[in-house]
């Protein structure tokens, strides 16, 4: 499965039995767009509506969209795309990352690296490698504990954006570290207060540094040129999903991971939120949680392979 990005200029007809678009532009295949679910009625469209030029982007294969004409959106439209795979861009030195011996080297990798006395607090697994290179890198994997086993599943993998590791007006760069979500701020749809772009399904981590509050979160990819970089390093910092990912992720959280989570320590050299997941223990030893999210993030810069040892130097890598 890849990702596509089109852009060009294409007519809607209509029928009593069937919808299509038919999408055509200059140095580029042309797609047939059936959409698989309209908002409109039948009897509300058009017999034949020319569309003026825009720009589809999403996942070949099921995805979502608004035809436009100028600036007025016209019809809410699921795709069913059909575009040639020489078309899709290409990233180069990129490989599958989902085999299963990479999957099962993640876990075991992850689980390595966080401590034992937090892990059975969580139910929902996520491990980002921010490398630019390597199979590893640019993805996102997501595991859910089997709540009668207590084993880890392979929930999902996805290509993702992190940042861009490079001095604009900010630092672009994605931290390293063992992470929590703050159930606080999760946010179905946020304009950054930094870049003036679309958040959606916001997720912010729940961390901090020089005692305030992180910027940083997971959210959907919210322009086609961020969706068809998704793989690369193209962020300002977060964590970029495919919007559908990222709502997926958003609701499944919200709905089934609340419960008592370990409340982090700080870090008083790195002032921060201590990013190796120490918990912090009250006086008489007990562990300090408090209500949130059971989902826990662990970001690294790991190129690797199968063949790497794993749960060597593992903490050390993130700092």
């Amino acid at each position: 499965m890849g990702f596509w990005r089109l852009a060009g200029t294409a007519a809607l007809v209509m029928s009593a039995a069937a919808l299509g678009v038919i999408l055509t532009a200059p140095d580029r295949p042309s797609a047939t767009i059936r959409p698989a679910v309209v908002g409109l009625g039948a009897d509300a469209l058009p017999s034949e509506t020319e569309i003026g030029t825009f720009v589809l982007a999403g996942l070949s294969g099921s995805s979502a969209g608004i035809l436009k004409t100028g600036s007025e959106p016209l019809f809410d439209l699921a795709f069913l795309v059909d575009v040639p795979a020489a078309s899709r861009p290409a990233r180069a030195g990129r490989s599958a990352g989902a085999t299963p011996e990479r999957i099962a080297y993640i876990e075991e990798r992850m689980l390595n690296i966080i401590p034992d006395d937090i892990e059975g607090y969580f139910d929902l697994f996520m491990y980002v490698s921010r490398a630019s290179e390597g199979p590893y890198g640019q993805r996102l994997y997501v595991f859910e504990r089997n709540r009668d086993t207590g084993e880890l599943q392979p929930f999902a993998q996805w290509l993702i954006s992190t940042g861009r590791e490079q001095q604009e007006k900010h630092w672009t760069g994605t931290p390293d570290g063992i992470f929590k979500l703050d159930p606080s701020r999760f946010y179905s749809f946020r304009m950054s207060n930094q870049w003036g772009t679309p958040m959606p399904s916001t997720m912010f981590f729940d961390a901090e540094f020089a005692r305030q509050a992180t910027g940083y979160a997971i959210h959907g990819a919210s322009r086609p040129e961020d969706v068809a970089a998704l793989g690369m390093r193209a962020s300002a910092g977060c964590i970029r999903l495919h919007p559908e990912h990222a709502e997926m992720l958003f609701r499944k959280i919200q709905k089934e991971m609340r419960g008592r989570v370990p409340v982090f320590a700080y870090d008083e050299e790195t002032d921060s939120t201590a990013l190796d997941g120490q918990a912090m223990y009250n006086a008489r030893g007990d562990m300090v949680t408090r209500k949130g999210y059971r989902v826990l993030l662990l970001i690294e810069n790991f190129e690797g392979g199968p063949e790497a040892p794993s749960g060597v130097d593992a903490v050390a890598s993130l700092m």
